[in-house]
Order: C-alpha cells, then sequence, then structure tokens
C-alpha cells in the first residue's frame, strides 16, 4: 500500500541568500521532500532586504533580533505572531537542522500537538561557542541548552560515527540515526568547453589547479591554506589556488593575500550560487583543499567527488573519517610545510593519482535522491512508532 502524504516542517536557523554545508542540506530535503509531500521550511529572515524565495516549497521566515553572530543571524520566532501561526499546524513531523531559538519554538509545537519531532547535528558546537564567547561558562550553558533541545526529540541523525560520539558527549542519551549527505550535482551537464576556458583563464605551463569552496572565514583553517601555499611557491611547485565564496573574513584574506606576496598564485572568485557553474571548476580543478577542524561533514568533498576530485585533509578532522588516505583521498599532517610535500607527493605520482580519482567519484558520491529516499523512508517509521506509542 503506498504510504501516504506527509505535511512536514523543516527547521532552521540559517537560510538563503547566506551559504553554508547546513542550508544545502536542508534546501535538498525540502526540494526532494516537495515532489511527493507538502514541505513547509521554517527560516530566519533574510537579511538582504532585496532577495526574494523563489523556491518549489513554502517558506516561512520570522523576524530577527538586532544581534548577528558572524554571518549569522538571532531569529526571533515568538515574537513573530505570523511565524508562530504557521508553525503550530498539523504537520506529521517536524525535522530541525538547528538547535536554537526556531528549534525551542518547534519543540513547543510538537509537544502541544502530540506531533514526532527529530533533529540532525551538523555542527561541533561546543568548539563554536568557545571561540565565538572565549567563555567556559557560557560555553557550558549553551550546551546544556543544545542538550535539552537534543533530549526533546526522538531521534538524533547525523552523518557518522564519529558525530554519533559528539552527540553524546553534548548530552544527547536517546537514539542515533546514521545518514550521510548528498551530493546535487548533475554529471552530465558538464561542457568540456567551459572546463577548459577555466583551465586556459587560470593555470598555464602544467600548473596544477587547487580549489577551496566554503565559507570564507577563519575558522574553515583558511591561514592554514595561505601558509601551505607560501611552501608550495618555496618549493617552486606549479599552482594557482581558487578560493570560491564569500564570507567575514573575505577582506581580511584579500590583504593578507597581498601582504604575503600570492597575488599571482591565489585568486579571491567570490560566492557562486549558480550550480551548474560551479560544477565545472570542481571539474577543471586537480586536488580539493579542504584542512578545516570545523565542519563535521563537508558535502563540498563529495561535490569534488563526483567529478573525480580528489580531496586532502588534515589528520583528526572529523571530515577526514570519511576517506582512506591515497585510496580515495588524502590526508596531511596537521603542519602546513609537511601538507605542502604531501600535496607535491601526490602529484609525483601520477598512476597512483589517477585511481585515487577514481576511487573517490565510486566511493563519495551520492545522490541526494538517493539520500532523502532514505530520509522518506525513516519517517514514515518514525510517525508509525510514534502513534504506537
Amino acid at each position: 500500500m503506498e504510504e501516504k502524504r506527509l505535511k512536514i516542517a523543516l527547521c532552521c536557523d540559517s537560510f538563503f541568500p547566506m551559504v553554508d554545508g547546513v542550508i544545502n542540506v536542508l534546501h535538498n530535503y525540502a526540494e526532494i521532500l516537495s515532489k511527493k509531500h507538502d514541505v513547509t521550511v521554517f527560516v530566519p529572515e533574510s537579511t538582504d532586504k532585496k532577495y526574494v524565495d523563489n523556491f518549489p516549497y513554502k517558506v516561512c521566515r520570522c523576524k530577527n533580533l538586532p544581534i548577528n553572530f558572524g554571518d549569522y543571524v538571532t531569529p526571533a520566532p515568538t515574537l513573530d505572531r505570523h511565524f508562530k501561526k504557521m508553525l503550530d499546524d498539523n504537520f506529521d513531523i517536524i525535522h530541525l537542522h538547528s538547535p536554537f531559538t526556531i528549534a525551542k519554538a518547534a519543540v513547543k509545537v510538537a509537544k502541544k500537538r502530540d506531533i514526532p519531532i527529530i533533529v540532525t547535528l551538523h555542527s561541533q558546537f561546543k568548539k563554536d561557542f568557545l571561540e565565538k564567547t572565549k567563555s567556559k561558562l557560557l560555553t557550558a550553558f549553551m550546551m546544556k541548552y543544545i542538550a535539552k533541545t537534543f533530549n526533546s526529540c526522538e531521534e538524533l541523525w547525523t552523518m557518522n560515527s564519529k558525530l554519533e560520539e559528539m552527540s553524546h558527549e553534548y548530552g544527547y542519551n536517546g537514539k542515533v540515526f546514521l545518514l550521510p549527505n548528498g551530493c546535487d550535482m548533475k554529471k552530465q551537464n558538464i561542457d568540456n568547453k567551459k572546463e577548459d576556458a577555466i583551465k586556459s583563464k587560470y593555470v598555464q605551463n602544467g600548473e596544477h589547479l587547487l580549489l577551496f569552496v566554503g565559507r570564507i572565514h577563519r575558522l574553515k583553517n583558511i591561514d592554514f591554506i595561505f601558509e601551505t601555499c607560501q611552501h608550495l611557491k618555496e618549493k617552486n611547485f606549479p599552482f594557482k589556488m581558487l578560493f570560491i565564496g564569500s564570507g567575514q573574513d573575505y577582506d581580511k584574506y584579500l590583504k593578507r593575500r597581498q601582504e604575503d606576496g600570492l597575488e599571482e598564485e591565489l585568486q579571491f572568485l567570490g560566492k557562486i550560487t549558480d550550480r551548474e557553474k560551479l560544477q565545472h571548476f570542481y571539474k577543471a580543478s586537480d586536488l580539493f583543499i579542504f584542512p578545516s577542524y570545523y565542519d563535521c561533514d563537508a558535502i563540498v568533498k563529495n561535490e569534488a567527488a563526483a567529478f573525480g576530485t580528489p580531496t586532502i585533509f588534515v589528520e583528526g578532522a572529523i571530515t577526514a573519517s570519511s576517506v582512506k588516505d591515497g585510496v580515495n583521498g588524502y590526508v596531511g599532517k596537521n603542519d602546513p610545510a609537511a601538507f605542502a610535500d604531501k600535496i607535491v607527493e601526490i602529484f609525483n605520482d601520477e598512476q597512483k593519482y589517477k585511481q585515487v580519482c577514481i576511487n573517490a567519484e565510486k566511493t563519495l558520491f551520492k545522490t541526494w535522491d538517493e539520500i532523502v529516499e532514505q530520509a522518506e523512508k525513516r519517517y514514515y517509521q518514525i510517525i508509525k512508532s510514534h502513534k504506537k506509542k
């Protein structure tokens, strides 16, 4: 028997036009689920007053407090009557993608209406709070707040076993469901002429094209990339390094590029929202550089892998848990000089490099359709289990 059409609420404390990994996940869930179900996304109001939502699913935005944390706003759902009314509906299931003010409002509705509610752990919150507040006391308070939200849910989802361990360290004591992130890249859209145009524009005379895609923020360990590139330049390694993205430290790194004498080697292209255009940069690149200790599961590594471009991570990073060094990706030491040596070593063995490219695509590329289909099946299981209770 065919399962009934669901009414689904997806909640998050950030959304477009801001772009990050969590927003990418939320959008792909909403877009694919909306083909078969009634989906409403509950998110904060955009700080860009000219921005207009244009999606195949409903978007309900709430007002924000005049308090920002870097690139992120502070939603105030309890002060927005329309938002509260829209959220207080008879949903079949509520799925939280962040544990803050909008999540708190959603938990209240779930309890009132006896709706099953789940949450996905996307981020290393403890590290994030310490970084922003510089206070162990405030961090401990916020971790209690998050643990309370997590434990108000019937189930916590996350992407790998290391994050499952982290959820329990954060104080969560319930069920955990592991589900990796997918990728929306469409390989059939690749135009070889566009790929060649990128290569001819940015590299020449056998130079290797290195790529970073993400927020331009020091939490992404971009300083490490700069230092690595400085060592590559000193070794006379032929390369160009492209940065795609925007963020609060964008101007800072543009200035540093000049100070470090890396204006020729490092190119900042800003944010590219055209996904097809972005695909060609992944395809044209030889190696994706992602030394972040901040991220939990880098969707960008899956995007790069879709086009046979492997990623190099740093030892000990959670994001490195999905690859085996020299098999379907690379892991370098947390030292810029040693990391640079690793990059040189990678391209000194062309045959092995080509095999790693093939393995990256085979093992890391999963479509969002595949992932969301698994999520949908789990939704039905949770709803049925909740009704039995």
